[in-house]
């Protein structure tokens, strides 16, 4: 073979042979940021290193476990291994808690609690009622009129929304909004959810 062929077999096979090294070692390129997530920056701490931050779970209601989030100062609700976020006036979900988040699809529903917003704080843990009655509150307020004109007087304080709530505890599905049209849909598909029955 000639020399100038040879130099080609080689810079070809060499080519090929990073290439598969590359590709073994984990080597791999991200184009862009995925939807929905945040452009957030992990806090360093003084001594120099970056703090962590994971979610902590909360409290339980109706089947679904509620976490805050600190990194993003929000609650994520962990249902059938997907967590729920409220975004901009709807949902997201994502397989683990630091995203990347999707929006729901159309033709996927919600587990039940998760239908009408994110749920009325019904357990006794005052920052989550801090929260909803903060970021939920104007929501719920613009969404269900008939549902904030008989509850929002007791919204004005923990104690008094805790004394109205006792009444519901036992079936708490009345506290829940009626929802005009269909409900909101998040990643549960088909039959196989029970609360599309």
């Amino acid at each position: 073979m000639s020399e100038k062929i040879k130099k080609s077999v080689f810079g070809i096979l060499f080519i090929f042979i990073v290439g598969f090294i590359l590709a073994l070692s984990g080597c791999t390129t991200y184009y862009g940021q995925p939807p929905y997530s945040v452009n957030y920056v992990q806090p360093v701490s003084p001594q120099g290193y970056v703090v962590a931050s994971a979610p902590t779970f909360v409290f339980s209601t109706n089947g679904i476990n509620v976490y805050y989030y600190p990194a993003l100062q929000t609650y994520l609700y962990l249902y059938n291994g997907f967590y729920y976020r409220w975004f901009n006036g709807g949902w997201v979900y994502a397989q683990v808690y630091s995203g990347p988040w999707f929006p729901r699809a159309i033709g996927v529903s919600l587990p039940f609690p998760l239908r009408y917003g994110p749920p009325v704080p019904v357990v006794s843990y005052q920052p989550y009622f801090v929260w909803w009655k903060a970021n939920i509150g104007p929501w719920y307020r613009a969404h269900y009129p008939q549902w904030w004109n008989i509850h929002h007087p007791f919204l004005n304080h923990y104690n008094s929304w805790q004394n109205h709530i006792r009444i519901y505890r036992g079936h708490i599905q009345q506290l829940y909004p009626m929802r005009r049209g269909r409900p909101a849909v998040g990643p549960e598909r088909g039959p196989a959810n029970r609360y599309n029955r």
